[in-house]
Parts: structure tokens; C-alpha cells; sequence
């Protein structure tokens, strides 16, 4: 982690975290469930996430990257209907 990460929010870390620098390795699984369990313990930062996860969807899809597009609609369906992986 480096220096600067240590005074974002949590879940904006998490978030960054979970999505891999290649599209082909798929999520980050362990950083998902984290960032789940944080959204369980703190319900009034889902709505930060949320805007946060729209705002990285948006970002994939003017570049055209498809795969990355469909694991953000994956997180945000998992974070909308807390479901734990």
C-alpha cells in the first residue's frame, strides 16, 4: 500500500483493490467480500460506494473495456443486494 492510500476512506481503497490491473485475472474475491462485510457494518457508506463504483463504470465504458465493465455491474449488484461471495 502506498503512502498516500493510507489516508483515503476505506472503502475507496477496497474498491481500487479489487479490480486487477488485467482484465483476464478477474476480481480481487477476498477485497469483494471485504468491501461486502464493510458495507454490512456501515449501511450510510453504501450509497458512497455506489456513486463511487458508477463513477469507475463510467470510466470503462468510455474506454471500451468490456470485461471491466461487467465485473463493476457485478459489484454494484453485490453491494445493492448484499450478497456475500
Amino acid at each position: 500500500m502506498r503512502f498516500a492510500q493510507v489516508f483515503k476512506p476505506q472503502y475507496k481503497r477496497l474498491t481500487k483493490e479489487m479490480f486487477p490491473q488485467n482484465a483476464w485475472e478477474g476480481l480481487n474475491i477476498p477485497k469483494a467480500n471485504k468491501l461486502l462485510i464493510y458495507v454490512n457494518k456501515k449501511p450510510e457508506k453504501r450509497m458512497c460506494i455506489l456513486l463511487l463504483l458508477i463513477k469507475r463504470l463510467q470510466e470503462f465504458v468510455i474506454r471500451d473495456e468490456q470485461e471491466y465493465v461487467q465485473m463493476t455491474l457485478t459489484v454494484i449488484n453485490w453491494v445493492l443486494f448484499g450478497k456475500i461471495c
